[in-house]
């Protein structure tokens, strides 16, 4: 099975599933602004798929190889002193604010 069929079955149910549950709580329906609700609801799940298979089945064109030129370049550690001591405050603050 294609898996973009595939992943929009499995998660259609659990968005049908997810609908019913909004419906109950009175979230959405086919009135009003219930159904405004289930509209853009609906509408979020269509924009999304069709960027997905514009994405997955669009025509792929290849690139002409290229020549390497250059050597090898050694890159220098990421980050000094102060950005080290900056990322431990903010873990330690985590850590004191979950305790």
């Amino acid at each position: 099975m294609d898996p973009y069929l595939y992943q929009y079955a499995i998660g259609g149910l659990v968005f049908v599933i997810g609908l019913i549950y909004a419906a109950r709580q009175g979230y959405v329906g086919f009135t009003g602004r219930k159904a405004l609700h289930l509209a853009v609801l609906i509408g979020g799940l269509l924009a999304f798929a069709r960027v997905q298979a514009c994405l997955q089945y669009a025509p792929m064109q290849t690139a002409d190889e290229v020549a390497r030129q250059g050597g090898i370049e050694r890159k220098q550690v990421p980050g000094t002193t102060l950005d080290y001591g900056i990322v431990a405050a903010c873990f330690v603050a985590i850590l004191a604010i979950g305790t």
